[in-house]
């Protein structure tokens, strides 16, 4: 709208005049973001490690129990979970749910194997890379662990050395898995954060399993 001169000069002289008698002029507001409430029965838990201990005084009127994306829940806390109808979920703050997160496990391969797993690991449940040797792998996982994947796949010819390779980092809980079968004892038993496998032993399809099978596990 284009005022003429006359018109400003009008609002000024009206401005000026309610300033002089001590009234002010009316302000205009922007008006105020609405912030969601939170939803009832929705018990939020920060932790990056969710133990029954952090349920504990939680679950009196419960229905969800929302976490991090990137938490890891124990078996326990599942069964607990399971056992009372309360629904896990994880959700990641701040972040609108059409943005790409990243996949939650890495998985390692030699240069023989990579290309091949490459294209038959999804992409959403795993980042694949070149294995190196067993330092730089140790360091290559320890790493992506930090920058908050939640575990690895180590496919190679000498699982045994990876396994002691291991050994010197105490943020590792590596486990070797010699069958598929052997995934849901191993997560109860050890709570691994890296699965080392046999590549000579292990098929490129049964490996895509693997890590699929993994992935549901900690969701």
């Amino acid at each position: 709208m284009n005022l003429t001169a006359t018109q400003i000069e009008d609002i000024v002289r009206v401005v000026v005049e309610r300033l002089r008698s001590g009234v002010a002029a009316p302000v205009v507001q922007a008006p105020q973001p609405k912030i969601a409430e939170p939803t009832v029965g929705e018990v939020h838990l920060s932790e990056r490690v969710i133990t029954l201990e952090s349920l504990k005084d939680k679950l009196s009127g419960a229905k969800s129990i929302v976490v991090h994306p990137k938490a890891v829940v124990t078996p326990a806390v599942k069964d607990t979970l399971r056992q009372q109808g309360i629904r896990l979920v994880r959700q990641l703050p701040g972040i609108a749910s059409s943005s790409v997160r990243p996949a939650p496990l890495l998985l390692l391969a030699s240069e023989s194997h990579h290309s091949m797993l490459s294209k038959r690991v999804c992409s959403k449940q795993a980042t694949s890379v070149l294995a190196g040797e067993l330092p730089s792998a140790v360091s290559v996982i320890d790493q992506h662990l930090t920058d908050g994947k939640l575990g690895a796949v180590w496919c190679s010819p000498t699982p045994f050395a990876c396994v002691a390779a291991t050994y010197s980092n105490s943020r590792l809980r590596a486990v070797q898995l010699s069958d598929l079968q052997d995934l849901p004892r191993a997560i109860e038993q050890a709570q691994p954060n890296v699965l080392i496998i046999d590549c000579q032993r292990w098929s490129p399809p049964s490996i895509a399993n693997l890590v699929s099978n993994w992935y549901r596990s900690l969701r």
